[in-house]
């Protein structure tokens, strides 16, 4: 088995990974690493080395050459999310990346959409003024003449840690409970060679270490996995397997994982080869369980793919089409007037609420054959499409029913509580109960 392979593996055994990242990790957005032989700590352009004008005291004792550096070296905030970043926010919408701890002060990974990131060396966009304490976004600093002063006349000094400055507690204290909790870590683009931050690695505790790096670190040793390979390399491989790869055995259940329903949907390639099995899949699901619509992701799919089935007098509720609809990549064209609709979903049993959608939608779509389609619904059809629309752009019921969007997940879940023993009581009543439960 190649490393790839094996790694993918680890992945799919874990359910607490931990990513724990350096200034490798962002090289592939366009922006240079400090300690590789072209980094920004080998470069002769300044008058005094980098790491010196990054020190503490060099900021207190010559402010203004420090500023003329920092805003020449590290403005990166134009700097775009890589592939890297990219991947773990698809972990992350898995239910499977509890967290990341980075040395970078880039932002990229927030940037990127991930929510649990812990920035042990501060952020570029953070900045406060050491008088009044009021905050300054990164833009106001880099584009600042000379000192960047506050309205109240104090210096605005960047939330980023410098040599001889310790790190933020809070970061450092949540860093060591992720990882202490982990059950899988994954170092990448980092040396380990700086102290505390490395120290962090030693709290690990759980099954999987693995260490993507170009180059050898002195934590290879314990490591169950090296790969020494581009991070680029790496992590396009991971990408390909995670968009591609489905496992077929468990897509026979609803997601029920609000984390995986809130990822946006992948279009659809021509030339996908599991293009039909989808389609059967979602189809299959549906006619076994009385459900007249789905989208793909539901069942694990990520990708832009709805089902709705024909109309059907055999259960309560259904659409009035003449024959079921394949919908892939959906596009909305065009949206006209508004209707109320007392909605729930098959992702998120006995939470129900008001929703306003469209009373009529034009659609543009291809069919199973990829030929391109363009159809127009109206009433309930339309509001059946949209729900399911929503589901490929990552937005569930739940954030727009009138009676539940403004709730915590604990209140939801009191709520689903209720709603079930309501259920209960009123189907024994029915002549029939609902598929899914």
């Amino acid at each position: 088995m190649d490393d790839i392979n094996k790694l993918i593996k680890m992945i799919d055994e874990s359910n607490n990974i931990v990513f724990f990242s350096g200034a490798g990790v962002s090289t592939s957005s366009g922006i240079p690493d400090f300690r590789s032989k072209n980094g920004l700590y080998n470069s002769n352009k300044y008058e005094y080395s980098p790491e010196e004008m990054l020190s503490k005291n060099f900021y207190y004792n010559k402010t203004e050459d420090f500023y003329k550096f920092y805003k020449d070296a590290m403005n990166v905030l134009e700097y775009e999310p890589n592939i890297v970043h990219k991947y773990l926010k698809k972990l992350e919408n898995m239910g499977k990346l509890k967290a990341i701890v980075t040395q970078n002060i880039d932002n990229l990974h927030t940037k990127a959409g991930c929510k649990n990131v812990y920035e042990i060396h501060g952020n570029i966009n953070k900045n406060t003024c050491e008088l009044c304490g009021k905050k300054y976004d990164g833009k106001y600093v880099f584009q600042s003449k000379g000192i960047p002063m506050c309205l109240c006349g104090g210096i605005i000094k960047p939330d980023v840690v410098l040599y001889g400055e310790a790190l933020p507690r809070d970061e450092y204290n949540k860093s060591i409970d992720a990882i202490s909790k982990a059950d899988m870590l994954i170092i990448a683009g980092t040396s380990l060679s700086v102290y505390p931050a490395s120290s962090l690695i030693d709290y690990f505790n759980g099954k999987y270490l693995v260490i993507i790096n170009n180059d050898k670190t002195n934590y290879d040793l314990y490591a169950n996995l090296v790969i020494n390979e581009d991070l680029k390399d790496v992590f396009k491989k991971l990408d390909d397997k995670i968009d591609y790869e489905i496992d077929y055995s468990i897509v026979k259940t609803i997601k029920n994982d609000e984390d995986f329903l809130r990822q946006v949907s992948k279009d659809v390639l021509k030339d996908d080869k599991d293009l039909k099995k989808d389609i059967d899949v979602i189809s299959e699901f549906c006619r076994e369980n009385d459900v007249f619509a789905m989208a793909s992701v539901q069942l694990g799919i990520p990708k832009k793919l709805i089902y709705i089935k024909k109309e059907n007098d055999d259960i309560p509720i259904s659409t009035d089409l003449k024959k079921d609809l394949v919908m892939i990549n959906p596009e909305i064209i065009e949206e006209k007037g508004e209707t109320y609709f007392w909605e729930a979903c098959a992702s998120c049993l006995n939470l129900t609420g008001l929703v306003k959608r469209p009373y009529k939608v034009k659609v543009e779509y291809y069919d199973e054959d990829f030929n391109k389609k363009e159809q127009t619904l109206e009433g309930f059809n339309a509001t059946v499409f949209s729900h399911e629309y929503d589901h490929t752009l990552g937005i569930l019921h739940i954030d727009i029913a009138e009676e539940i969007k403004n709730m915590t997940r604990k209140e939801r879940i009191e709520f689903r509580k209720k709603k079930e023993n309501d259920y209960k009581i009123v189907s024994k009543t029915k002549k029939y109960k609902h598929p899914l439960r």
